[in-house]
């Protein structure tokens, strides 16, 4: 099963609510969220982890600069597009410098909006303050952390484990190949065998089962490892 990004839409416009709901899901890559409002949107985003988080500047009364830091003081790392009708240049540098990744200018092309919402959610998976949910668990690469959301036990991974982790999570559920994973973990190493990424697969099996999480992520197949979501 591939894994789907989730996006929150903050918007008091339903049309293009309804709009991007309808075409968004058609992508088959996403799933949408609405938000009304700032403060129900706030609740959202501390409460639930979002892949990427869209403002429209449509919303009344409402400073987007001020929201974009709101959400930043929460915690949220998460990439954040705006999508206006027109942004003067000293607003969208106020955006962006309260925590905006992008914007998008209205009208516009749908399958634009998506090479940037699939670009920014690229760009934050691969940086060290990226936190990537799967099933139970929240999984922070750049502290080498797999954080039980249940139980709330931490495993500490070495360098190797959050390498396999990581490439597994970006391939989205599809299967990584044994020599993928020892060329893009290990690097191009010829003494090296498939027992050597087999072990440090156990060792990541044997630190979730210590963790009491009841759950395996990894799945063996013939040609290579897949991540369960």
């Amino acid at each position: 099963m591939v894994k789907r990004k989730t996006i929150l839409f903050v918007s008091e416009a339903l049309l293009l609510k309804e709009l991007l709901l309808d075409q968004l899901q058609k992508q088959g890559e996403y799933l949408l969220e609405e938000s009304l409002s700032v403060t129900e949107a706030i609740s959202l985003i501390v409460k639930e982890h979002f892949d990427c988080i869209l403002i429209d500047n449509s919303l009344a009364d409402v400073s987007l600069s001020n929201l974009c830091k709101n959400i930043r003081l929460e915690g949220v790392r998460s990439p954040i597009i705006l999508v206006a009708e027109e942004l003067g240049e000293d607003v969208a540098i106020a955006a962006l410098d309260a925590g905006a990744n992008d914007y998008v200018l209205k009208p516009f092309k749908i399958n634009v909006l998506v090479a940037k919402i699939r670009s920014n959610i690229r760009q934050f998976e691969q940086s060290e303050f990226a936190i990537l949910r799967f099933g139970r668990f929240s999984f922070k690469p750049g502290d080498k952390i797999l954080l039980n959301n249940s139980s709330k036990e931490e495993v500490r991974l070495t360098d190797k484990e959050t390498a396999i982790i990581k490439l597994l999570y970006l391939s989205g559920g599809e299967v990584v190949t044994r020599a993928t994973l020892l060329e893009e973990v290990w690097g191009y190493n010829t003494t090296l065998t498939t027992h050597t990424l087999e072990t440090h697969i156990y060792r990541i099996r044997q630190k979730v089962g210590n963790a009491s999480s009841g759950q395996d992520f990894i799945a063996t197949e013939s040609e290579g490892y897949r991540m369960q979501f």
